[in-house]
């Protein structure tokens, strides 16, 4: 056993002690997390993603690449995320690569990676700033990480990341859903008139509640309708949307904010009697035919052309320091994570090295009294914790800060271009 001062021992100065793939390629997990967003791309292109990453995707990448060990699909209305914990930098080129077809993605790796998913999940970086939906989304993509992982990280991000969303002030916080409800109502005044919306989900039911105040709301459903006690206590009526075709002579305007990957209106279905009707379209792949906008009298806005909301400044940086703070604790965390099964690495190659040296001694010295051989086998037990005590806290602070840049790829197949490289 070699000796010295506890602690001042290095991953670089352990030498012998413990064998080099323990100390090289036994490197921190990986965390990348890539993104295509609505201010980034454009409506077009993310839709497009949107449709081309069907939920079936991630699975096959997972099951072809044993290098990702987490992996999870975030969509919301204004972007699409992957989240991934991966083994090594080949296996996020690979990664990379899958994702190239759908064009250019943001791309941040390790503590950058969990700093914007803490912003994303706060909603600061939605047209509506600090919208409450996408929190609940980033909570329910936590139930669905595939991992092949011993513990689990992307899960306790996510619910991380929510539970930071949630301890955000509720006043003064709009949605997606505020912004259609004040445009609509900006555009009918104080007359009540029929609106229709489609969708029974979160966003759908917040159109519903905002505008059934002032107006006649239906709310069209596809497969599961909302509540009977919510419809009554919100003053909404319900409808299958079997009947959207006969509802919108009715309506004076429409609210579309379903999940699904097919237009829901067509041109045809608009009536041609020449009354004004407003349309909003909230869905990403959208709800309506972008062509509603040639039918005489029909006024179209999805989520590219919605007034984003305006949010003081100072306000908004208050609550930007507030997710900060939130997500360091997370970057430490996360840090832990990655090193520990290369610290558990080192540990075991150096307790292989101390049972065999042990066993070696003892062969050597031949007959050792029971208290000696005790005393013995402490001391190098003691001696393996005090070598590694400063190389394993060197790999835990080490985390995955390497990597905790963010980058861009501009056009496809040019490679990813970290920032400062």
């Amino acid at each position: 056993m070699a000796s010295g001062a506890a602690g001042s021992a290095s991953l670089s100065s352990l030498g012998g002690s413990v064998p080099s793939s323990a100390r090289g390629p036994q490197a921190p997990l990986r965390l990348r997390l890539l993104e295509r967003s609505l201010s980034g791309v454009g409506l077009e292109e993310l839709e497009r993603t949107t449709v081309a990453l069907s939920p079936e995707t991630p699975r096959a990448w997972f099951e072809s690449e044993s290098g990702i060990l987490e992996l999870a699909l975030l969509r919301t209305c204004q972007r699409v995320v992957v989240l991934a914990l991966v083994r090594d930098e080949a296996t996020v080129r690979r990664l990379d690569e899958h994702l190239e077809e759908a064009g250019p993605w943001t791309a941040h790796s390790g503590e950058a990676a969990v700093r914007r998913l803490y912003y994303i999940a706060s909603g600061l970086d939605s047209r509506a700033r600090g919208e409450r939906e996408i929190r609940d989304q980033v909570r329910s993509t936590a139930s669905g990480v595939l991992s092949r992982h011993a513990r689990p990280v992307l899960r306790n991000l996510l619910h991380g990341a929510a539970g930071a969303a949630e301890s955000l002030p509720e006043e003064g916080r709009p949605s997606v859903a505020d912004l259609a409800v004040r445009w609509v109502a900006d555009r009918l005044g104080p007359t009540r008139q029929r609106v229709l919306v489609i969708g029974g989900g979160v966003v759908g039911r917040r159109v519903a509640e905002g505008l059934s105040p002032r107006h006649t709301v239906v709310v069209v459903y596809r497969s599961r309708p909302p509540s009977t006690e919510w419809a009554e206590r919100c003053g909404v009526q319900l409808r299958d949307s079997a009947r959207l075709p006969e509802l919108l002579s009715e309506v004076a305007a429409v609210v579309a904010a379903a999940k699904t990957t097919g237009r829901l209106l067509a041109v045809a279905d608009v009536p041609t009697d020449g009354r004004t009707r407003y349309f909003v379209d909230l869905g990403v792949p959208r709800n309506l035919d972008p062509r509603l906008r040639e039918v005489p009298g029909a006024v179209l806005v999805d989520l590219e052309g919605l007034p984003p909301d305006a949010v003081e400044k100072g306000r908004l940086a208050s609550l930007r320091r507030r997710v900060i703070e939130a997500s360091e604790a997370a970057v430490a965390s996360f840090g832990r994570s990655a090193a520990a099964p290369a610290v558990a690495e080192v540990w075991r190659r150096a307790e292989r090295i101390r049972e065999a040296e042990w066993e070696g001694a003892l062969q050597r010295a031949g007959d050792v009294s029971p208290q000696a051989r005790f005393a013995f086998e402490t001391l190098s037990k003691r001696l393996v914790r005090q070598l590694l005590a400063g190389p394993a806290r060197e790999l835990r602070e080490r985390g995955d800060r390497g990597a905790g840049r963010r980058s861009r790829r501009a056009t496809r197949p040019a490679p990813v271009r970290s920032a400062g490289s």
